[in-house]
């Protein structure tokens, strides 16, 4: 089994570093990230952009700066955002991608989908009360 280290140059909050990349036996990968005398951190990265988690985990700002960098680098997908809008009763409910009105609830009370911009979204019911 042949297994094969990339290395790519990166910038990050005026740092110049390298990541290694280090395939794992899992569907993730590590980014070892380091400059030509000490290793910095490491991260592990899904197959789908999610990071996993921080060995030696640098700062809030520059761990920020690293993981866009990364991405790029290493043409690692965006892991998917879940997106929120609670609507109060009698508010009119809009696509909150384009803001048409012309929705699609063929598959309610589950899901919905935009016939503007063909956006999909899930319905899911709050709950509310007061003991």
């Amino acid at each position: 089994m042949e297994i094969t280290a990339r290395q790519e140059e990166i910038e990050a909050n005026g740092h110049r570093l390298h990541v290694t990349y280090i395939p794992t036996a899992t569907s993730g990968c590590w980014y070892v990230i380091h400059d030509s005398f000490e290793i910095w951190a490491a991260v592990a990265i899904d197959l789908d952009g999610t990071v996993v988690g921080w060995r030696n985990p640098p700062d809030e700002e520059l761990r920020l700066a690293l993981e866009p960098a990364i991405r790029k680098a290493f043409d690692i997908p965006q892991p998917p955002v879940e997106h929120r809008k609670e609507y109060a009763e009698g508010e009119a409910v809009l696509c909150p991608k384009c803001g048409s009105v012309d929705l699609d609830y063929d598959d309610a009370p589950t899901h919905g989908k935009c016939n503007s911009c063909e956006l999909g979204f899930a319905i899911r019911t709050v709950l509310v009360w007061e003991e």
